[in-house]
Order: C-alpha cells, then sequence, then structure tokens
C-alpha cells in the first residue's frame, strides 16, 4: 500500500508513534474532558454569584432612589420625582423577580439571605415609601417618628443587603476554591499517566534510540554546525545499510560541496572577513535594489539597525581578540534567526549590524527587531562594565517605508533607523526604538514605539 511506504526504517517508527500517539490521544482527550467541565462547571456558578451581585446591588440603588425621590417630591412638589419614584419602583420590582427566579436552585443560606433582603425592601416600600408619597399628595404633613421608622427600615434593608452580599462573596469563594480542588485533583492525575507514559514510550523506543534516533541526531548536530559554516564536524558513524545510511552518505556530499563553495565565497569582498556576514558594501548595493523593487511594485521596506551596547568598555576589559569573539558570536545568532528568510544581515561598521526586510510591515519588523533584542541577551556573554545589564545587550532602530511614496532614496530609511537607534541609545540603551512613516490614512508622518 502506497501510503504504508516508508521503507523499513519508516514502518519501524510508524507502529511505534502510532501506538503512542493513540495512547497520549486517549489521555489528552479524558483530560481535556474533565478540565473543560470543571471549567465550565466554575463558570457558570461565578456567573450566577454576578447575577444575584448585581441584582441586589439594581435592589439597593433602585431602593435608595425611591428615597430620593420620595424625599425630593415632599420638598419641592415636583411631579418630576414621581416619575423617578415610579421608574425606581419598576427596577425594584424587575429585580425581585430575576431574584426570585433564580433562587431556586441556589443554596439554602444565600436564598434565605436573599429572601430577607427582598422582605425587608418590599416592606420600606409598602409601609414608607409609597404612603409617604401619598402623604405628601393629600397635603398631609409626615411626622418626625414617621420619618425616623422610614429610616430605621430602610436602615435596616441596608444591613440584609450587606449580609447578603458577604454570603454570596463567600459563596464564590467556596466555588473557587471547589474548581481549584478539581483542577488539582485532576493536575495530579495527569502528572501520573504523563510519568506512566514517558516510562512506556521509554521502553518502546529504547532500542530505535540507540540503532536511530542517536545518529539522526547526531546528523541534525552536524547539519546545524553547518549552517553556520563549520564544515570541520563530520558526519556521524552508521553501519547499517538503509534509507538513513544513504541520507548520511548525501548529506557528507552535500558538506564538502558546501566547504568548498563557502571557501570560495569567503574570498569575494562581500563578505565581512571578521564575522562572516555581509559587509557594508554588499549592504549598500542590496539596499538600493531592494529598494528599487520595493518603488517599482508599491511595496513596504523595512530596516534594522542595532549596535552593541557600551562595546568599547568592553574591548577594555576583554581585549580585542574576545571583542571579535563576541561578534562572531553574534553573527552566528543573526545568520541562525535570519538565514532561512529573505532577510540581508550585514555588519553596517564596527559593532554595529544591519538587517534589510524587503515587504515586511513595521508590525514585523519590530518584532523581529524584539525578538533579536532578547536573543542577544540570552546568550548571556558577560559584560561587567556595562551600564544597562551584566550581560552583552544591543539598541535597536527599527525603520519602515513605502518608496513609492514622495521622491526619497535609500538613504533616507538609513537615516530614520540610525535616528531610532540614537533615541535607543539615549532612552537607556538595551531596548528597541521604531519610527516609520506608514499612518493609516496613507498620508506621511513619524511615529515612534519603543520596546523595553
Amino acid at each position: 500500500m502506497k501510503f504504508l511506504n516508508f521503507g523499513r526504517i519508516g514502518r519501524k517508527l510508524l507502529i511505534t508513534t502510532s501506538i503512542s500517539a493513540i495512547v497520549f490521544f486517549i489521555y489528552v482527550f479524558f483530560s481535556y474532558l474533565e478540565i473543560d467541565h470543571q471549567f465550565s462547571t466554575n463558570a457558570r456558578l461565578q456567573i450566577e454569584i454576578d447575577e444575584l451581585q448585581n441584582s441586589l446591588h439594581i435592589l439597593y440603588v433602585s431602593l435608595l432612589n425611591q428615597e430620593s425621590a420620595q424625599s425630593g417630591y415632599h420638598l419641592t412638589k415636583e411631579t418630576t420625582f414621581l416619575d423617578s419614584f415610579e421608574k425606581s419602583t419598576e427596577e425594584y420590582n424587575n429585580a425581585t423577580d430575576f431574584l426570585i427566579g433564580k433562587l431556586e436552585t441556589q443554596p439554602p443560606n444565600i436564598k434565605k439571605s436573599i429572601e430577607d433582603v427582598i422582605k425587608k425592601g418590599q416592606s420600606w416600600h409598602e409601609e414608607y415609601g409609597a404612603p409617604l408619597i401619598t402623604m405628601t399628595k393629600n397635603g398631609e404633613q409626615p411626622t418626625v417618628e414617621l420619618y425616623k421608622e422610614s429610616k430605621a427600615s430602610f436602615d435596616d434593608f441596608r444591613q440584609s443587603l450587606h449580609e447578603a452580599e458577604i454570603v454570596a462573596a463567600t459563596l464564590r469563594d467556596t466555588y473557587r476554591n471547589t474548581y481549584k480542588d478539581k483542577i488539582s485533583e485532576a493536575r495530579n492525575t495527569l502528572f501520573i499517566i504523563s510519568i506512566l507514559l514517558i516510562i512506556l514510550n521509554v521502553l518502546i523506543i529504547n532500542r530505535q534510540t540507540k540503532s536511530i534516533i542517536q545518529p539522526v541526531l547526531l546528523l541534525n548536530n552536524s547539519v546545524k554546525a553547518y549552517t553556520r559554516k563549520d564544515f570541520t564536524v563530520g558526519i556521524p558513524p552508521y553501519k547499517r545499510e538503509d534509507e538513513l545510511a544513504e541520507l548520511i552518505r548525501n548529506i557528507n556530499t552535500m558538506r564538502i560541496e558546501l566547504h568548498e563553495k563557502f571557501s570560495s565565497m569567503e574570498s569575494l569582498v562581500d563578505l565581512d572577513g571578521h564575522t562572516g556576514i555581509y559587509n557594508r558594501r554588499y549592504f549598500d548595493q542590496t539596499l538600493e535594489l531592494e529598494w528599487a523593487n520595493a518603488r517599482y511594485y508599491s511595496k513596504v521596506i523595512s530596516l534594522i539597525l542595532f549596535d552593541i551596547d557600551y562595546f568599547k568598555n568592553y574591548n577594555d576589559t576583554f581585549g580585542h581578540l574576545e571583542g571579535d569573539k563576541c561578534l562572531k558570536n553574534i553573527s552566528r545568532q543573526l545568520c541562525e534567526l535570519y538565514g532561512d528568510s529573505s532577510d540581508i544581515v550585514a555588519r553596517f561598521g564596527g559593532e554595529e549590524f544591519a538587517i534589510i526586510l524587503p515587504d515586511q510591515s513595521e508590525e514585523v519588523a519590530l518584532t523581529k527587531a524584539e525578538t533579536l533584542r532578547k536573543m542577544i541577551l540570552d546568550l548571556k556573554i558577560l559584560h561587567p562594565t556595562s551600564e544597562v545589564n551584566k550581560f552583552v545587550t544591543i539598541s535597536v532602530g527599527v525603520a519602515t517605508m513605502t518608496p513609492s511614496n514622495g521622491n526619497r532614496r535609500s538613504t533616507h530609511l538609513i537615516s530614520l533607523a540610525d535616528q531610532a537607534l540614537y533615541h535607543a541609545k539615549e532612552n537607556g540603551r538595551n531596548q528597541v526604538t521604531q519610527y516609520s512613516d506608514i499612518t493609516t490614512d496613507n498620508s506621511p508622518g513619524l511615529k515612534q514605539k519603543i520596546v523595553q
């Protein structure tokens, strides 16, 4: 069957990976169901608590508005206060109906507390709120004692509301803690199953690891060295006659051919002798070509300029040989980051580097610049005399332009990137600053972004 035509190595790996995949799928599937169930349950309960608390708040606000409207009407006789009283009464009734509808599914403690709030709020409305409005309409003067009773009733309602909110908050914490316990239990189960799966896979693929995977890993390391132009690393030994042996022989042939080609390329003036990446001459030529191409097709072009922070201090501390080694380490990182893309990496001069990003937006350019900054910092090259970090850092300037907008030259892009780099240094170094004249209304402008 054609879909099983993977060769001897492929068939062995297919059987092993199929078994592992099936077991892992079952494990992940049931784990997902449990976690999803717990998440959904907790989310539903939290939403119910939110609804209860929101409705309790509406009860309080609407009853407070009734009290204010009643007092306002008594003092001014303005009918607008009657409208406010009626509206607040309607809001209170709606919130009450909503709460009553929700109470059937709630625990007894929150149910009792909310029923008490509703009862006391309704009691104030029927015994004091509405009657005081009626007395004012009839021209009667409520007694001071009646107002005191009304205030006491309202305070009693407010106290019940406060207690209900405490019960709701406690119930929310209970739901949350229950959810955490369930997730913790599921997590522990997943951990145990993961350990069992790891042991199972180790036992199953142990022989294949020794005979196949280990040579593949060694071959992968060799290929990585070749991408860094280090062709002194040989191919791994492999005695079997199968597809892997043929692959290793082919890679060795490619290694020899690439070594010869790169050896001849290094003698060309396009490469920088110290770092092995393109030099300033090649950068200038390529930027002009990419600029013309972007102008012709109305595309954007981005440029990254970066400088090693306090590199003079580094040279003064460790010497120029270590300084050259630092430049080479950073150049290797640039090759790993951009080697498989259409981006052009060059040494701009001294400790300054440039990267041309054809047809790449300002967002992409900014993301790549920040990735580069973090990658250089992650090299953890010690720099004790730096004023920003104990490791080597870089300051980065990014610029993006559309060459077809206006009569401009590629030097303008370099100038913008250089300005951005200058601001990155002035603002404290070890950061990315971006300038761009790409705006949403297509009008020329200049904006600055800083990432640190």
